[in-house]
């Protein structure tokens, strides 16, 4: 785990222990990224698919939300603003409010969750990143969706990216590597070798150079440098485990 990342126990009647990014918890901004367990010696899963929708609403509660939104997640680049939860999920991989009180959350399990959060207008925004959403350009949506829809400013914009396949781990097939050749320029700097011989995507730079080539200061995008497949004692991934893996939730709200 980076060192602007740690991990604390939240909610007091049943604690859950969640990743928080410093920077913005230090800033009063609630949010986190939960683990496999509950808390550290506990047995109980969290996130486990069959009880995906009261988990939801308990990580949603002990960070004191009165509502909760996810979305329908599609591995597009699509993103709506939300003001309260909806009767119909969102067919989208981002969404964004500045409504106090409702928590936005993302569901992996290899891709990566991002949280982005604006210091001047309160506007938050909680985002969907696959290989697909990559290439599709999510992350640079999702900051641009909040300026277009809430003048927000890319530099007052601060990004915390969860825990996610990493680099070392992510072994794509040469159809990827070639949709990236044909629509991004910087591409050959996102692969890599791994020791099979096969092509590795870092997803977390793909991201993280759209944040920047939108104007979100480098400094202000944080990474927290666990890999889904590296930590599977902790965290799920549909890539080691397969078909009916528990998810990982990002959550996020303007408090």
């Amino acid at each position: 785990m980076n060192d602007h990342f740690q991990r604390r126990s939240i909610g007091s009647a049943e604690p859950i222990d969640v990743v928080v990014c410093k920077p913005l918890a230090d800033r009063g901004v609630p949010h986190g990224f939960s683990l496999r367990w509950r808390n550290v010696g506990n047995e109980e899963r969290f996130g486990a698919r069959d009880r995906g929708g009261q988990d939801r609403a308990e990580l949603a509660r002990a960070l004191g939300f009165e509502a909760v939104a996810h979305m329908r997640q599609v591995h597009g680049s699509a993103v709506q603003a939300i003001d309260e939860p909806p009767l119909t999920l969102p067919i989208c991989d981002g969404l964004a409010t500045t409504r106090k009180g409702l928590a936005l959350i993302v569901q992996t399990a290899d891709c990566v969750p991002l949280v982005l959060w604006d210091e001047d207008k309160g506007a938050v925004a909680a985002v969907h990143a696959g290989w697909r959403g990559a290439l599709a350009g999510v992350s640079r949506s999702a900051a641009a969706f909040l300026a277009k829809g809430f003048g927000s400013r890319a530099e007052a914009i601060h990004v915390a990216m969860g825990p996610s396949i990493g680099a070392c781990c992510y072994e794509v097939g040469e159809e990827v590597v070639r949709a990236f050749d044909e629509q991004v320029s910087y591409a050959n700097e996102l692969f890599s070798s791994g020791p099979r011989g096969k092509s590795h995507l870092n997803l977390i730079e793909a991201n993280f150079r759209q944040l920047t080539e939108q104007g979100v200061p480098r400094e202000q995008i944080y990474s927290s440098g666990m890999c889904t497949s590296c930590d599977n004692g902790q965290l799920y991934s549909y890539r080691k485990e397969g078909k009916g893996v528990g998810r990982l939730m990002g959550i996020i709200g303007a408090g």
